[in-house]
């Protein structure tokens, strides 16, 4: 599992995301993302980088997950 390193973020749903890689030299990693009401942290694997920065500069970043994040990759909860 990379090492991911949490970025607090803007949003009434998500407190922080962060990304890891296994390897400098992929364009997937791994999105981790912790929810505010819940406190519940997920995984989403094969994420593209492009994707990262979508929802990084999305408007609504718990829009976009729920849009074009959940579902589309393999989550599990981190316990």
């Amino acid at each position: 599992m990379p090492e991911i390193v949490m970025q607090d973020v803007t949003s009434s749903q998500i407190a922080a995301v962060g990304f890891g890689k296994d390897r400098p030299d992929q364009r997937v990693g791994t999105l981790q993302v912790t929810f505010i009401k819940s406190g519940k942290t997920w995984r989403y694997f094969g994420v593209p980088e492009e994707v990262l920065e979508d929802l990084m500069s999305a408007p609504s970043i718990g829009s976009f997950l729920n849009r074009a994040i959940r579902g589309h990759f393999d989550g599990e909860e981190v316990r």
